[in-house]
C-alpha cells in the first residue's frame, strides 16, 4: 500500500512541480499549484498524443512533461531577464513557521490515509455506488487501449454514440497510476481518494500564503484539512463522484495561483493560472464555475485597487483565458446550450427540507447528514473578521461566492420548480455537489475565524490582569502558545479531527454489498478466468447487478460495463444491446436476438445476485429465464455468481 500511495503522490505532484519551477513558481505557491499544473498538463497532452499516434503510457507522459518543462524554461529565461517585482505572501515566514505547517500537513495527510484505508478495507474493497462502475472502467479502458481521448470512453458508457464527451482528466491520471504500479483498479481509485485530504491541505496553505500572508492561517488550515466530511470524503461515499472529489480539492490551489497572478501579473503566471483553470474544467467543470466566480470578483477588486496595473492585469488575463480555453475547448463546447445534451436538466432530485433548513445545514456543516458543528462558530467569526479587518478584505470574493453557492444549494435542496431546476441544472440539481463547493469556501473563512479568536484572546491578555507578567516575555510566545492550545482544544472537541464522521462518510460506499459482495467478487474473478481460458468472447450481463465490474476488475469483455444511467438513449447504447437486454433468453428461436449476439461475439452469460440499487431489484427482462435456455450451459457457479456458456455460439 505504501508504494502505491507514494507512486500516486508522485504522479499528482511530480509533473506539476517540474513545470511550476519552469514557470518561476516557488515555495508554498509551487506546492499548492503542483497538482493543478499536473492535471492541466495532462489536459493538454490528452488530445495531442493521439494526434501524434503515441499511446497514453507513463513514459509518453513523462516525455511530454520533459518537453513542456524544457520549452517553458527557455521561454522564461529568454523573455524575463530579471525577476519580477512583487509576488505572493508579503513578509517571509521563519523556519519554525514552515516546519510547523509541514508537520500539520503530514499529520492531516496521514489522518486522511488512515480514514480512507479503514473505510475501504485497506484500499482493497470495491466502491459499491452507481458511478464507480464507469470511473473504474474508464481507467481500465485508457490503460489497455492507450487512448486518452474523452470520446474513446464511449466504449464504456455509450458504444454507439457519435457525440460522446465527458471530461476525463481524472481517468487519464488514474490510468498512469494503474500502469505504473500494477495495482488493482479498486486500489488505484481508493489510493487517489486517500490522498485528496493532503492535496486539499496543501492548497489551503497556498491560499493563505498568497492572500493573507499569515502563517497562523496556513497552520490552522493545514491542521484541519482532513476533518471535513464534505471535502473530499463525501464525494467518495456518494455517487461515487470521484472526478468531482479531485476537482474540489484543487479549488484552493487555483485560488492561490490566481491570487499570485493578480498580485504580480506576468505572462508566465497567466499561463500557470490558465493551466490551473484548465485542470478544473477538464477534471470537473461543475467545480470550475464557482472557481471562476471567485476569480472574476478577485480580478474586479484588483482592478479597482491597483489602477496603475490595469493594463498588465488585463493583458495577463487575456493570456490566462486563452490558455484555459485552448486546453479546454471540448469541455467549453460541451457546456454551451446548443451542444449540451440536456440530460442534467432532465434530472430533478426532490426537495428534502425548507429554505431555512437548507441554510442551517450548510452553516452547521451538516450537509452530509453528519454534523460537524465545531466549524460553525469559527465560520461566523471569520465572516465578521473579513468585514472588520482591512487586511482580510482580500477574502471578500470568497465570501460573496459562498453566498451565491448558499443560494444555489437552497434552490436545489428546498424547491421543486422549473426555475430551480433550470438554475441548478449545471450541477444536475444535486445539492450534495453544491454543499461540497460551499464547504471549501466556508472552511477558508472558518480558518480566518479561528485565528481572529486567537488574536482577540492575545490582545485581551496583553491588556488584562496578566499584562505585567507578560511584559518581559518574548512577544511571539503567547500567540504561538494560544494557537497551539487552540489546535489541541479543537482536536479534543472534534474527537480527533472528526475521524469517525469522515470514516463513516466514506464507508457508506463500501462494505459487503449490495453491488458486489466478497463472494460475488471472487465469483466474478473466477468466471473471468474461465472465460479467458476457454477462448474469450463477450459476456452478456445484467447492467444493474455487480457482474459489470468484470471489465474493470479483470478486463473481461462484458456487454454492459456500466449501469444504464437514466435518462439514456438506446441509440447511443446500440439497438443490438437493447434486443439482448429485453429478449436475450429468446436466443434459441429469435433470429434478431441471435444476430445481435453474434454481432457482439457474445459467447457467455454471467449473472450476479446483488443489484446496485435497492429500488431496482429486478433482473433485466432478457435474463430472467437464462437457466431455461437450451443453448446456455452452466459451467461455473458459487452461491452468488453463475457463468453460462452458449453452446451454439461457440461449438
Amino acid at each position: 500500500m505504501t508504494a502505491l500511495l507514494v507512486t500516486t503522490l508522485a504522479w499528482l505532484f511530480g509533473p506539476g512541480l517540474a513545470l511550476g519551477l519552469a514557470l518561476r513558481l516557488r515555495g508554498w505557491l509551487l506546492a499548492s499549484a503542483a497538482p493543478l499544473l499536473t492535471l492541466g498538463l495532462l489536459a493538454v497532452a490528452t488530445p495531442v498524443l493521439p494526434i501524434a499516434h503515441i499511446a497514453w503510457t507513463p513514459i509518453a507522459v513523462l516525455l511530454v512533461t520533459l518537453v513542456a518543462t524544457g520549452l517553458t524554461t527557455l521561454a522564461t529565461r529568454a523573455w524575463t531577464p530579471t525577476p519580477p517585482k512583487g509576488g505572493p505572501g508579503g513578509a517571509p515566514w521563519s523556519r519554525y513557521h514552515h516546519g510547523a505547517i509541514v508537520i500539520a500537513l503530514i499529520g492531516a495527510g496521514l489522518l486522511g490515509v488512515v480514514v480512507v484505508s479503514r473505510a475501504t478495507g485497506g484500499l482493497q474493497v470495491v466502491n459499491q455506488t452507481w458511478d464507480a462502475f464507469y470511473h473504474a472502467g474508464a481507467i481500465r479502458h485508457i490503460s489497455e487501449t492507450g487512448d486518452p481521448r474523452p470520446a474513446s470512453l464511449a466504449a464504456v458508457a455509450a458504444p454507439h454514440s457519435q457525440t460522446y464527451f465527458a471530461p476525463d482528466t481524472y481517468h487519464v491520471a488514474g490510468a498512469l497510476i494503474l500502469s505504473s504500479t500494477g495495482a488493482s483498479i479498486p486500489e488505484v481509485v481508493n489510493a487517489i481518494a486517500a490522498l485528496l485530504p493532503f492535496v486539499f491541505g496543501v492548497g489551503c496553505v497556498g491560499v493563505f500564503r498568497v492572500l493573507t500572508g499569515r502563517p497562523a492561517h496556513a497552520l490552522c488550515a493545514a491542521a484541519g484539512s482532513a476533518s471535513l466530511a464534505s471535502v473530499p470524503y463525501q464525494m467518495t461515499g456518494y455517487g461515487a463522484l470521484l472526478p468531482y472529489g479531485l476537482a474540489v480539492v484543487l479549488f484552493p490551489g487555483f485560488l492561490a495561483l490566481l491570487g499570485s497572478f493578480l498580485g504580480a501579473p506576468t505572462w508566465w503566471r497567466g499561463i500557470a493560472s490558465g493551466l490551473g483553470a484548465a485542470a478544473l474544467l477538464n477534471t470537473h467543470p461543475q467545480v470550475a464555475v464557482p472557481a471562476a466566480l471567485v476569480g472574476f470578483l478577485m480580478l474586479v477588486r484588483q482592478l479597482v485597487i491597483r489602477r496603475e496595473a490595469r493594463l498588465a492585469l488585463l493583458g495577463g488575463t487575456v493570456v490566462l483565458i486563452t490558455v484555459a480555453a485552448a486546453a479546454s475547448f471540448q469541455v467549453i463546447v460541451s457546456l454551451l446550450p446548443s451542444t449540451a445534451s440536456g440530460t442534467a436538466a432532465a434530472i430533478d432530485w426532490p426537495a428534502y427540507t425548507t429554505p431555512g433548513g437548507a441554510i442551517r445545514d450548510l452553516l452547521l456543516f451538516n450537509a452530509t447528514g453528519l454534523r460537524q458543528v465545531a466549524f460553525a462558530p469559527l465560520l461566523a467569526v471569520g465572516v465578521l473578521a473579513v468585514f472588520a479587518a482591512p487586511t482580510l478584505r482580500v477574502l471578500l470574493p470568497v465570501l460573496a461566492t459562498a453566498a451565491v453557492v448558499v443560494w444555489l444549494y437552497v434552490l436545489a435542496g428546498a424547491y421543486d420548480t422549473d426555475l430551480s431546476l433550470l438554475v441548478t441544472s449545471l450541477w444536475w440539481n444535486d445539492r450534495h455537489r453544491l454543499g461540497t463547493a460551499f464547504t471549501v469556501l466556508a472552511y477558508l473563512l472558518a480558518v480566518v475565524g479561528a485565528v481572529a479568536l486567537r488574536d482577540l484572546v492575545a490582545s485581551a491578555l496583553r491588556r488584562g490582569p496578566l499584562r505585567r507578567a507578560l511584559a518581559g516575555r518574548k512577544p511571539r510566545l503567547m500567540p504561538v502558545a494560544l494557537l497551539s492550545a487552540g489546535l489541541l482544544l479543537g482536536a479534543v472537541v472534534t474527537h480527533g479531527g472528526y475521524h469517525r464522521t469522515t470514516e463513516a462518510t466514506v464507508a457508506k460506499a463500501y462494505g459487503a454489498g449490495p453491488t458486489l459482495s466478497p463472494t460475488e467478487r471472487l465469483g466474478v474473478d473466477q468466471a473471468s478466468a474461465w472465460v479467458r481460458a476457454d477462448g474469450g468472447g463477450a459476456v452478456m450481463n445484467d447492467p444493474h447487478d455487480g457482474c459489470g465490474w468484470a471489465y474493470a476488475l479483470d478486463g473481461t469483455d462484458v456487454v454492459f460495463p456500466t449501469p444504464l444511467t437514466g435518462p439514456f438513449d438506446w441509440g447511443d447504447q446500440g439497438y443490438d444491446r437493447e434486443a439482448l437486454f429485453e429478449r436475450f433468453d429468446t436466443l434459441d428461436w429469435d433470429p434478431t436476438v441471435r444476430s445481435a449476439a453474434e454481432g457482439l461475439d457474445v459467447r457467455w452469460v454471467m449473472l450476479c445476485q446483488g443489484f446496485i440499487r435497492g429500488d431496482a431489484q429486478r433482473r433485466a427482462p432478457g435474463l430472467v429465464h437464462v437457466a431455461d435456455m437450451h443453448s446456455a450451459r452452466l459451467v461455473y457457479s458459487n452461491s452468488e455468481v453463475q457463468l453460462y456458456k452458449l453452446q451454439e455460439a461457440t461449438d
